[in-house]
């Protein structure tokens, strides 16, 4: 993930009284591969001029995400036709459950994701409220994409990144029982088979708005 030019000891200059930025850049590539991590740990001087904090050192760590798209083979087997060596085993995993308690006049969020493999294409979430004048949901929808030149748009998510949802209980609403429900509505998958087609209903949370008086 990062030039081999910027691995071990760096030197970072901090003014008197001051702060400093220190980039780490990763390597764009064109190879699917799995998301990784990069940690920089800022140590103590060996002269004795400075201490960093903490007894190891302070230390932080970001995650780096592969944002190439799954190639379009699967060993020697062409995936013209779909065929199951290439079969994206599809699935929509929803944090919240079945149910949800939400005090009126508030608002508790969970996360939507595909699950299985990344896709080569694009797929659609519709998220809806059964009672929109007593419960709001946010966003109504959601694209997934495992297409590199997508996923950095503000637009697209990336297909195995958690997407928050947002329930909020209008006030008035105390002791209303609402459905949100979550729908396929867009599958875009040039190569592999996505096995859950438009239309497909892929969980329900049931919301329980609590009075709050």
């Amino acid at each position: 993930f990062v030039d081999s030019s910027l691995l071990g000891a760096q030197t970072a200059i901090i003014p008197t009284s001051g702060t400093a930025s220190y980039t780490v850049a990763t390597i764009d590539d064109s190879t699917d591969e799995s998301h990784g991590s990069v940690t920089v740990t800022v140590a103590s001087s060996t002269n004795g001029s400075y201490t960093a904090a903490g007894a190891q050192g302070d230390a932080a760590t970001v995650t780096v995400r592969d944002n190439d798209a799954a190639s379009s083979s699967v060993g020697n087997t062409s995936n013209t036709g779909g065929g199951n060596d290439c079969k994206v085993h599809s699935a929509v995993n929803v944090s919240a459950g079945s149910s949800l308690t939400v005090p009126e006049g508030n608002a508790k969020t969970y996360t939507v994701v595909l699950g299985g493999t990344k896709p080569d294409g694009n797929v659609g979430i519709s998220i809806a409220s059964s009672k929109p004048d007593k419960v709001s949901v946010s966003p109504s929808n959601l694209i997934f994409s495992g297409v590199r030149e997508l996923i950095r748009r503000s637009d697209y998510a990336v297909w195995d990144d958690p997407q928050d949802i947002t329930v909020r209980a209008l006030d008035g609403a105390d002791g209303e029982t609402v459905t949100v429900t979550h729908t396929i509505t867009l599958v875009n998958v040039t190569h592999c088979t996505w096995t859950l087609p438009e239309g497909t209903q892929v969980g329900s949370v049931k919301v329980t708005v609590r009075d709050d008086e």
